[in-house]
């Protein structure tokens, strides 16, 4: 059969072009993704892109080549770069202030991409044993591989399945003018129903002041460059490109051909084993997001990959240092892929290879989903967030084409360093903080490690509302645009307090 005389035979640029080939097509999908939002509601181009995703699963299951698996792995791109540019920004606008992490943690465990990079990394590494080892050997991993292909049909058509019952944009309602609608909607996800609460109403009004402040441009994409939103551009695409170049692709790769080096198991175990400690890893990750803070995670996250890079860096020199003593001679560019024979060595590679995958899981992996959504006005947020994804891809790209010829890991640790700097002097803290207060937060000139002061703008927003309940009944709780609070958080203690409002 063409497809397993194909793959039985391929070059290192081959499989790096099928690697890469996916990446590709996500950032393609991230470019085009405002501009679908723009013309429906988030749900229905979730759905369709998610068809896509399908249509491309299928043509990679019974293709009969590698060309062919490449145009499906081409589709599924399209359709997962769209998905992951307009899931997040959809979840952080339904999702209360105290749980967008949550959500954007069941948002990043996406299985079914996984699961297929995963099986073309396993071939990838495998396919050259499998070329000693026989026909058989080659059958196993072309079976791998259609076994993949068709895990990634289920959750695909899961979500296709969900879409229905999922509610639409609060702010594309609001857009529309169907303010009813949006309170009804915010009424459910927040209050049970209850129309009158103070946070629904609050969360009208700051939804009311941010429609009313939107400007009416010809050309909104050229406004992510003006000097109130370019920072915030530029922080959001390297949170974006950091959760790629910290090294997980290279991880991901090394242990499984780590492992099938060393005899230590096969590579279908491998696969299982990694997915089991990933998905297990990542069920902490759900709180520690809305409990740590987003600055909290993300310094922690770079401290503890930089401890488990240096260890399997550590394992990897003293691979080289034992040839040298033997008097081998080898390609040094390759030979931290090359353990076999040597199991001490391989096993501890695997185990500090486990231990950065429970770091990645638990602290950058849903960052990147995450962080760049929530920093951005409301009006520019799927164009800002469209484009921190194409950035995420196109490293996730690069490290594709780079792989397997990357060599010692501890050049990822610094990376890490250099992240773990820009986070402690850039990333102000977005936890508690509802949207539309974020961009108070980054025109307030308040550093990102200073504190802030005083109440936030939504508490005081309640607080007047439900005072005003009190006093006058539910009539009229939700006042008009343009009435002034003190925002108190923005100032410090020792300056006037400022003349602003939510408006």
């Amino acid at each position: 059969m063409a497809f397993s005389s194909d793959w039985g035979h391929l070059k290192p640029f081959t499989r790096e072009l099928t690697t890469a080939v996916m990446p590709t097509g996500s950032v393609m999908g991230a470019l085009v993704s405002w501009t679908l939002v723009e013309m429906a509601q988030p749900r229905l181009v979730t759905a369709y892109a998610t068809l896509a995703w399908v249509l491309g699963s299928l043509i990679q299951l019974v293709a009969p080549s590698i060309e062919v698996v490449r145009s499906g792995r081409l589709i599924c791109g399209i359709g997962a770069g769209i998905v992951s540019a307009v899931v997040p920004p959809y979840l952080a606008e339904i999702a209360g202030r105290s749980s967008r992490g949550m959500f954007a943690r069941y948002a990043r465990t996406r299985i079914d991409a996984a699961v297929g990079q995963l099986a073309l990394v396993a071939i990838s590494g495998g396919i050259g044993s499998a070329s000693d080892s026989g026909e058989d050997m080659r059958a196993d991993l072309i079976n791998l591989l259609r076994c993949s292909f068709a895990v990634q049909l289920i959750p695909g058509f899961a979500l296709m399945f969900l879409c229905d019952f999922l509610p639409p944009s609060p702010r594309r309602l609001a857009t529309e003018g169907r303010w009813p609608e949006v309170k009804s909607l915010l009424a459910d996800l927040h209050a049970s129903g209850d129309r009158e609460n103070g946070r629904v109403l609050a969360h009208v009004q700051e939804l009311e002041a941010d429609v009313l402040d939107q400007p009416q441009v010809p050309h909104p994409s050229r406004e992510l460059l003006t000097w109130r939103v370019r920072a915030r551009l530029v922080l959001g695409i390297l949170v974006a490109a950091w959760s790629q170049l910290c090294g997980v692709p290279l991880v991901l790769n090394y242990i499984m051909l780590a492992m099938a080096g060393s005899r230590v198991g096969s590579l279908d175990f491998v696969v299982v084993v990694q997915y089991l400690v990933y998905i297990l890893s990542t069920l902490p990750a759900i709180f520690v997001l809305d409990s740590w803070g987003r600055r909290l995670t993300m310094k922690l996250g770079c401290l503890w990959m930089i401890i488990t890079l240096c260890g399997t860096g550590y394992f990897q020199n003293k691979r080289i240092d034992k040839e040298a003593k033997d008097g081998i001679s080898l390609d040094e560019t390759h030979v931290p892929w090359a353990l076999e024979g040597y199991h001490g060595t391989s096993l501890g590679v695997i185990i500090f290879c486990y231990l950065f995958i429970v770091a990645y899981a638990m602290f950058w992996s849903p960052i990147a989903w995450l962080y760049p959504a929530e920093i951005f006005p409301g009006w520019l947020r799927t164009r800002g967030f469209g484009i921190c994804m194409a950035a995420y891809w196109i490293s996730n790209a690069g490290l594709a084409w780079g792989l397997p010829s990357l060599g010692n890991t501890t050049d990822s640790s610094l990376v890490n360093w250099v992240a773990w700097i820009f986070v402690c002097c850039a990333v102000h803290e977005t936890k508690g903080y509802t949207l539309e207060e974020m961009h108070h937060v980054f025109l307030s000139g308040r550093r990102a490690w200073q504190s802030a002061w005083g109440e936030r703008i939504f508490d005081l927003l309640v607080a007047r509302i439900e005072r005003q309940q009190n006093l006058h009944g539910t009539d009229g709780a939700v006042e008009e645009p343009g009435e002034e609070i003190e925002l108190s958080e923005w100032t410090p203690p020792t300056a006037s307090v400022a003349n602003a409002s939510p408006t």
